[in-house]
């Protein structure tokens, strides 16, 4: 379950997440998938990790080529700090084919509570795995074996459950990188490899899996599509759009959601497990605890350390050391959730299916 974490106009980072996600396969307008991907980038996290992670699960099997250059867009943007490298990321990612393979394959070996298996010692894996390779099966398991050979067998015969099983147990064990490349005969991206983002990596090595073992419609030379791709640039008055809804003042500070909101949470993502689960009533929660929530955000504690403020965690409220500091933050951000018409409160506390 993740934690309740605000964004800097106070939506739940999880659903923003998501929201983007559902936005780029739906192929729905720029100007929201923009304002999702802005929305994460000016609260603070790091957009370019989720950016990886939402290509490598659905877009990374059919266009592998495109990993290159989002590395070096994220190269760009730290050398300069130009938020338009983000747009140039999205603007390419929009329209790809999409394929939910690596995403599917990454939720079984991780959320599929099924995944239970019967050992025969000597066997060869059934054959009564589905196409996709989430079926039922049996598990190798040989005398003396180790997961090495038996993800490498699994690998050479295209048994799918006992690739993700075997897989899982590498990554905890934390040999899944040079197993992996021995198995398919490739060279893991470097960068990826020292991110400290493990669920990343992660997210790379099945998407590397699912792309040579599943895929036979792409080359697997990423620098050769990359060759034949023609990129396409973000528009100017889509990234003087996103500035200004991050630059502009509204007065007065309790209207600034009024005007910066204009997007709801997709609908749609009520599948996933979500923070908002954990709160029987998440108005009320909202209402009364915004400013607690908020500060999940690298970009609110960097505004409640500014005026000297800190977190009570019992009673969920921000503390200050004097009555000033706390004014002068208010001064700046009173949002008053509570107050906000129904509908700008609705476009992230709407129910989700």
């Amino acid at each position: 379950m993740h934690p309740l974490i605000l964004t800097r106009f106070l939506y739940a980072k999880d659903e923003v997440e998501l929201s983007l996600m559902m936005a780029l396969l739906n192929n729905e307008d720029l100007r929201i998938i923009y304002y999702w991907a802005y929305e994460l980038y000016y609260s603070g996290f790091a957009i370019f990790d989720i950016l990886l992670k939402i290509y490598l699960d659905n877009y990374y099997e059919k266009q592998p080529y495109l990993l290159n250059y989002i590395r070096k867009k994220q190269q760009l943007w730290k050398a300069d700090g130009d938020m338009k490298h983000i747009a140039y990321v999205l603007r390419n990612m929009y329209n790809l084919q999409a394929s939910n393979t690596v995403f599917m394959a990454r939720q079984y070996m991780f959320n599929y509570d099924g995944m239970k298996f019967n050992y025969q010692a000597g066997s060869v894996c059934a054959t009564t795995y589905n196409d996709e390779g989430f079926g039922p099966t049996v598990l190798y398991k040989i005398e003396g074996g180790t997961y090495r050979a038996y993800f490498l067998r699994a690998v050479a015969r295209r048994h799918m459950e006992n690739v993700w099983y075997y897989l899982k147990m590498l990554l905890k064990k934390g040999e899944a990188v040079e197993v992996v490349e021995e198995a398919l005969g490739i060279v893991l991206d470097a960068t990826i490899l020292k991110e400290k983002d493990t669920s990343l990596l992660t997210h790379y090595i099945i998407a590397c899996i699912v792309q040579v073992l599943y895929n036979t419609d792409t080359d697997t030379d990423m620098n050769t599509d990359a060759k034949k791709h023609i990129f396409v640039v973000p528009k100017k008055e889509h990234l003087d759009h996103n500035r200004s809804l991050e630059e502009d003042k509204i007065t007065p500070v309790y209207d600034t959601l009024m005007h910066k909101r204009f997007v709801s949470i997709d609908q749609d993502i009520g599948s996933f497990t979500l923070a908002r689960d954990s709160f029987p009533d998440l108005e009320k929660e909202i209402w009364f605890h915004w400013e607690y929530y908020a500060m999940g955000s690298p970009l609110w504690q960097k505004r409640l350390s500014k005026w000297g403020g800190s977190v009570n965690h019992i009673t969920k409220k921000i503390e200050f050391p004097t009555d000033e500091m706390q004014e002068a933050f208010y001064e700046l951000y009173a949002y008053e959730f509570d107050e906000l018409p129904k509908e700008v409160q609705a476009m992230s506390l709407h129910d989700t299916f």
